[in-house]
């Protein structure tokens, strides 16, 4: 009889033991339940991340090759500038060689004149 007592005894430690065992595998389920959410959650979040870094990633080259064609033009336009400088140039140089010519023309006039009054 002692012996079926210990063997109670031991029984009642068992059941005691395998209760906390339960008690922490359920605990455990909870927190792996809560872990495969929060992956899941982590994975859908990547994904976002992942697409939004490919749309960057064609904005970023649209915008290298709109970068490219505005550097084209600026040179086109540096081009256009120095040609309209030239021109410039020149205009000024006629202007100046106008200026010349109407200085001589009005000399000349003015000679005319001081010819035409002192025959008169």
């Amino acid at each position: 009889e002692q012996q079926n007592l210990q063997l109670q005894s031991i029984n009642l430690d068992f059941q005691a033991s395998n209760n906390r065992l339960n008690s922490t595998i359920f605990q455990l389920n909870q927190k792996v339940d809560v872990l495969e959410d929060i992956e899941q959650n982590l994975t859908i979040t990547v994904d976002k991340y992942q697409l939004r870094n490919q749309e960057l990633t064609s904005e970023v080259d649209s915008l290298s090759n709109i970068t490219l064609d505005l550097s084209g033009r600026v040179v086109d336009l540096n081009v256009q500038v120095v040609l309209l400088q030239e021109e410039n140039d020149n205009y000024a140089q006629l202007n100046r060689d106008l200026g010349t010519i109407v200085s001589f023309l009005n000399d000349t006039s003015l000679g005319f004149q001081q010819t035409f009054e002192s025959l008169s």
